[in-house]
């Protein structure tokens, strides 16, 4: 009985360690995103200020909560050049800088005599854009409440990007990719409840992608940006515990010399995605942390599945719309992350406990 006894506890304790180190405390992600700020922002991108061209580095380093402040006089300056230029179509950058202006305090519906907003809604996506960074418009007309045009843009990148079962096609033939697949997700994530079926596609078709030492172009070569972006893609969709298993893989490619991340091409720029994904990591801790209990919880979390699936895009809308809602949706609430090994874990725990109470007795 007691060798019985024995067994169970050291499950216990391996189940629980497993646990333990299953999920990251928001304290040690944030203070790698400190590290790598100072590495790769402070120490590279930051130094000689930000113009309009660098508005996703200045995002990331604002939201990082880095104050940057003191780039605020020389942006704003290359910004109203940069409109002045007539480079409002490219919207990715168009939205990055409605962000960073909104943050800055500024008026996006008036600035320098520009309605940053209308320049927004009136892209029309029959227009080149880069798919890659979609996310960044679609998040911001979501913020923005603009959803009718943010679904627009979302069934526009079906349309034209996506096919199920075989993932993207960004660069005309050139095949689809961990970090295009991720930056795909990214780009719906924000109408999640919408899009569902493409988004359980896109991260199936990444695992094929995947190690256990990450993600890269092929399986057995991963690296930090691949990865960096899969740890992304899944947190902003909620999948608490894929996150939680990327980010120990990203983890592996930290320098705790530089305080940054080690790329294949690039450590800095390796950094900077690490940042990125990061971010919408502490923000999945954050929702982890305030979510309802489980039975007030009504939406499901988007995981990927391996089914094999060779369906058109026929469920997708082809209307262009652009009239924009004044009302904004609700931002999509993150599922509940199953506790089923942790109950386990209890219940053997009492039972080893209870056993070995009456054998004493």
């Amino acid at each position: 009985m007691k060798k019985i006894i024995s067994s169970l506890l050291a499950l216990v304790v391996v189940l629980s360690l497993t646990i333990t180190a299953f999920a990251a405390e928001k304290s040690d992600v944030q203070s790698k995103i400190d590290s790598s700020i100072k590495y790769a922002f402070d120490g590279k991108f930051a130094v000689n200020g930000y113009e309009a061209k660098d508005s996703k580095n200045l995002l990331m380093h604002r939201k990082a909560g880095a104050d940057v402040e003191k780039f605020k006089a020389d942006y704003l300056a290359s910004v109203k050049q940069w409109l002045d230029e007539g480079k409002s179509k490219d919207v990715v950058t168009l939205a990055m800088i409605i962000d960073n202006l909104d943050a800055y305090g500024e008026d996006t519906k008036n600035f320098e005599g520009y309605n940053l907003v209308e320049l927004l809604t009136s892209f029309d996506p029959n227009n080149y854009y880069n798919p890659f960074g979609l996310y960044y418009v679609t998040e911001t007309a979501h913020r923005l409440g603009l959803d009718d045009f943010g679904k627009t843009l979302c069934n526009d990148l079906i349309k034209r990007y996506y096919k199920l079962g075989e993932g993207t096609n960004f660069w005309n033939g050139f095949g689809t990719s961990p970090d295009d697949l991720s930056a795909f997700v990214l780009g719906i994530a924000p109408y999640q409840d919408d899009y569902k079926e493409y988004i359980t596609d896109a991260l199936a078709i990444a695992e094929s992608f995947g190690g256990e030492n990450g993600y890269g172009f092929t399986a057995d070569d991963p690296n930090a940006d691949s990865t960096a972006m899969i740890l992304a893609a899944n947190s902003v969709v909620g999948n608490k515990e894929k996150a939680d298993e990327v980010y120990d893989m990203l983890i592996k490619y930290y320098d705790e010399t530089t305080g940054g991340f080690v790329g294949s091409a690039s450590n800095y720029m390796a950094t900077s995605n690490a940042v990125l994904a990061m971010e919408y990591y502490v923000d999945l801790l954050d929702k982890e942390n305030n979510k309802p209990s489980e039975n007030d919880s009504e939406n499901d979390t988007v995981v990927p599945q391996t089914e094999d699936n060779n369906n058109k895009n026929d469920n997708v809308d082809e209307t262009v719309n652009y009239v924009n809602s004044n009302n904004s949706d609700k931002s999509p609430n993150t599922g509940v992350a199953t506790l089923g090994v942790a109950v386990s874990a209890l219940g053997l725990s009492i039972f080893a406990t209870s056993v070995l109470k009456k054998k004493e007795d």
